[in-house]
């Protein structure tokens, strides 16, 4: 499971909507992710390893940086 960035949270968007993991898949809970799911900018839902490729946009954020969109690379 994808759980969270080193320093901040991760996001992925499915169909329109942003996820992000819930705490019981084992990552810490975060102010802001907290804050954005409390507004229901983002919803909780498990990632799997195998699913990064098959979604439409990828984020990290945490309370310092706000939120940044970012890429997956294959190597």
């Amino acid at each position: 499971m994808i759980t969270e960035f080193t320093t901040g949270n991760v996001a992925y968007k499915l169909e329109g909507k942003w996820y992000t993991p819930p705490v019981k898949d084992g990552l810490l809970r975060g102010t802001y992710r907290e804050r954005l799911l409390k507004e229901q900018q983002i919803i909780e839902r498990s990632l799997a390893k195998d699913d990064l490729e098959t979604v439409d946009g990828l984020a990290f954020f945490n309370s310092v940086r706000g939120w940044k969109t970012v890429h997956l690379i294959n190597e």
